[in-house]
């Protein structure tokens, strides 16, 4: 029974800070759904302010499907773009 309040105190804790987040970030529940170029990923990395983010996003014009992946380390501030 213990365990349960921990997981349900916790779930609040974590639902409280969702709430005090920016709607513009980054996280298991907002999604950005589309084509974006790299330098959107970029932008988009750098605006959500999470250590660790990832972008996985598609070329738009390519008759092969080609995905690229876009991270910004907690290391530093410089977005590594993957093929």
């Amino acid at each position: 029974m213990e365990e349960k309040q921990q997981v349900q105190e916790y779930e609040s804790r974590l639902g409280a800070e969702m709430e005090g987040r920016s709607t513009t970030s980054l996280d298991s529940i907002d999604c950005f759904h589309g084509f974006i170029t790299e330098e959107e990923a970029e932008y988009r990395l750098r605006e959500c302010k999470i250590d660790g983010a990832l972008i996985l996003h598609a070329e738009q014009n390519s008759v092969k499907p080609k995905f690229h992946l876009s991270w910004l380390p907690s290391t530093n501030n410089s977005v590594k773009h993957f093929s």
